[in-house]
């Protein structure tokens, strides 16, 4: 099922369902399209006018927050499964992997270390896949980073993943699709680091209960403080008075 939210496209339903969904909707291939595990952090970015236009450019999103996932619950009623990032990388490689003809992969890691844990991983889970691997130097030009880009384009895959975190794998996914057909171009940023044990994921319950935030705040706050408890909280205030207004 196709929803909108925020101006953004969600395929939501059951998790296998949207799989499906989305494999069958990248079957296109006369443009790349960009896919978002969305998070209430990128609502809240896509509103700010530094971020829109890039964002604007995104073609298909899944719910990869639990909040998300209860008010589109709310919405539809009916059950709706929760899309997280990690769990949509394990499960488009499951199905893509054991293909290497058809289905090519290019993974786009924030640092050299998740790089390696992250190829340890593959050769271990899915031996068959074809793929590379590089990531991404922090501190770099533009012109630097579109090097890294490029080469990644040369590539000639199917799939580009990129594991940088947004607002940065958005403008990242941006300049892919406009400089290039076929690809798609997939943006889950913290997947790389939770699949590979770079960094510690939340137990299962907490990511059910929709408490994931407060403990990716805890085990990360210089970096994440400013997004849980500024950015989002502003956003949330705003859709709350603008949807009041329309009423």
């Amino acid at each position: 099922m196709l929803t909108h939210l925020e101006k953004q496209t969600f395929i939501i339903g059951k998790f296998n369902q949207v799989i499906d969904a989305l494999l069958q909707n990248l079957q296109e291939k006369s443009t790349s399209k960009i896919i978002l595990p969305c998070s209430l952090n990128d609502l809240a970015l896509q509103t700010d006018n530094k971020h829109k236009q890039f964002y604007k450019n995104i073609d298909f999103c899944t719910n990869d927050s639990m909040l998300i996932t209860f008010f589109l619950r709310h919405k539809h009623k009916t059950l709706i499964d929760r899309v997280y990032g990690p769990d949509l990388m394990k499960a488009v490689l499951a199905k893509t992997s054991k293909n290497q003809v058809k289905f090519k992969h290019y993974f786009l890691a924030p640092n050299k270390d998740s790089m390696q844990k992250l190829a340890a991983y593959f050769d271990k889970n899915y031996p068959q896949m074809n793929y590379k691997l590089n990531f991404l130097p922090s501190n770099i030009t533009k012109e630097e980073e579109i090097v890294y880009l490029k080469k990644t384009l040369t590539s000639q895959v199917n799939f580009i993943w990129i594991g940088v975190g947004s607002p940065k794998q958005i403008t990242l996914a941006y300049w892919l699709k406009t400089h290039s057909s076929g690809i798609n171009i997939m943006c889950v940023g913290a997947a790389f680091a939770f699949i590979s044990g770079h960094k510690k994921q939340a137990p299962n319950w907490i990511r059910k209960s929709g408490l994931e935030w407060l403990f990716r705040l805890i085990s990360e706050p210089k970096r994440l403080w400013k997004r849980y408890l500024i950015a989002i909280p502003k956003y949330l205030i705003s859709l709350i008075l603008r949807c009041a207004f329309r009423l």
